[in-house]
């Protein structure tokens, strides 16, 4: 590892961009020749406090899941829509995945709810308010940029 220092405002860009750790050492390497490990981006991202984390895990999975329903459907769809919904890339299989559980939802009307002793289940979405595939806690919409439930979401605005 060279003694070179963590560029500090060109990473903070990065972070603040979207990129991972891992894209951000890549490009640190191949660019400034800098080596630097995805450890020390994230320590850097949790010292400054203001950046966020590429992927904030309660945007995504608004509920402490438990550890037997790690493997849900459910959980994979929602980790699926909230990666598509950021511009990430998705593999084959888990676009279709989604695409087969986000259009059995909006045909029913339904978001996935959870409970940590029966896991992920569905109920009837709240009009203005569940406007993606995940039932909000908070009452408040967090409204869907892509996929079927966007234009639903245009529709109503």
């Amino acid at each position: 590892m060279s003694n070179k220092k963590l560029p500090t405002e060109l990473t903070a860009q990065l972070l603040e961009d979207g990129w991972t750790p891992t894209k951000i050492v890549t490009f640190l390497r191949d660019h400034l020749n800098i080596e630097v490990t995805a450890n020390s981006i994230s320590q850097f991202r949790r010292r400054h406090t203001h950046i966020a984390p590429a992927h904030d895990s309660q945007r995504r999975l608004p509920w402490k899941i438990d550890r037997l329903h790690q493997n849900s459907v459910y959980r994979h769809a929602i980790l699926a829509w909230h990666q598509r919904e950021h511009d990430h890339p998705l593999s084959a299989e888990r676009a279709r995945n989604l695409m087969a559980v986000e259009t059995r939802l909006k045909e029913a009307g339904k978001v996935i709810d959870y409970g940590p002793v029966i896991g992920f289940f569905v109920v009837p979405a709240r009009d203005g308010i569940d406007l993606g595939i995940v039932r909000e806690p908070s009452g408040r919409p967090r409204p869907a940029t892509r996929g079927p439930y966007a234009l639903r979401a245009a529709v109503r605005a």
